[in-house]
């Protein structure tokens, strides 16, 4: 396995145009290589799935995975992207219907405040706005746009943006996350927090079955990039060995508990009730908790997890449906 094997799946997934890509996107900064393997996956047949996401899988990591006999912790988030796309997943991977959902799971409360919601960027009344507040898409990951001040704010610029994010399937983006790929695309635009703006911590609830067991700390976010120190630490707050799931630099020490860590833990053992597996988001927000989402493929399934992972055991898969149902 590794690099060969790496390589290998690119020619299979794309043929040399594909590796071309691979290579030269690195070198002068182009998206041709992500372009491309969204093509792949879009036109795919639901019956070749899984040779795609085999495949796309390699591709990314060099790794095999073993769909048909899936016993890994990897495998068994890359056959549930495909396999369990569930309506109610679909559900909660909605930033807009999620919403609902909260409320009848847990209370209003827990929520940002929604101050409207959209089906193109040309509805929107920014005039009605007020002068803070943030933009998301709610059929993705990293389609958002934070206004902290509106009258600095490029709307030719921003609807480029919220316009092409608008037309992409989200599903296909990074290797068949098929929970996406019934929501309807919308926009819509939450209560600005500066402490979220500012990145405050995010705490991420690993649960099986139910049960939390790790909490991902991300936190020291560098405002305007991806940059940020991360941590995994166990139920009892003590770092958990070898950090799994973290791909940032981490910190080098605990973070301190947030004073409502035991409501966080209530919040994501009732979240996470129906699931094999799911990361509950959460964030403390002056002593209150808030929502983030419900996240059912962290990193699309490719998250840095070892083979013997203690909770692997713990994902029951439930029965097989057919692929992208």
């Amino acid at each position: 396995m590794g690099r060969l094997y790496q390589i290998s799946s690119i020619l299979q997934l794309g043929g040399v145009k594909l590796l071309y890509y691979r290579v030269t996107d690195r070198l002068f900064h182009q998206k041709r290589y992500f372009q491309e393997t969204y093509r792949i996956c879009k036109a795919a047949k639901p019956e070749d799935y899984q040779r795609i996401l085999t495949l796309w899988n390699g591709a990314r990591s060099g790794l095999k995975v073993d769909l048909d006999h899936p016993t890994t912790f990897i495998e068994k988030l890359q056959w549930m992207k495909i396999y369990d796309a569930t309506e109610l997943k679909t559900r909660l991977a909605d930033k807009y219907a999620v919403r609902d959902w909260i409320k009848e799971q847990i209370g209003e409360k827990y929520l940002i405040p929604l101050l409207g919601v959209w089906d193109s960027f040309d509805e929107i009344p920014f005039d009605e706005l007020p002068q803070s507040f943030v933009l998301k898409c709610n059929h993705g990951s990293q389609m958002n746009l934070i206004v902290p001040d509106k009258s600095s704010l490029d709307i030719p610029e921003a609807k480029r943006k919220f316009d092409a994010w608008m037309k992409t399937n989200f599903a296909f983006c990074f290797g068949l996350e098929m929970q996406y790929s019934a929501i309807k695309p919308r926009i819509i635009a939450e209560e600005y927090l500066p402490q979220l703006a500012e990145g405050v911590q995010d705490y991420k609830f690993h649960c099986f079955q139910g049960e939390p067991e790790l909490v991902e700390i991300i936190g020291a976010r560098i405002p305007g990039t991806h940059q940020a120190k991360e941590i995994t630490v166990s139920l009892d707050w003590k770092r958990y060995p070898g950090d799994p799931f973290c791909t940032m630099s981490l910190y080098d020490t605990v973070p301190e508990k947030p004073a409502c860590y035991e409501e966080m833990l209530s919040v994501a053992k009732k979240l996470s009730a129906q699931f094999p597996y799911v990361r509950v988001d959460l964030y403390d927000i002056d002593g209150q908790v808030k929502f983030g989402e419900m996240t059912f493929s962290p990193g699309s399934g490719t998250e840095t997890v070892p083979e013997n992972f203690e909770f692997t055991d713990r994902i029951v898969l439930p029965g097989k449906t057919n692929p992208g149902e």
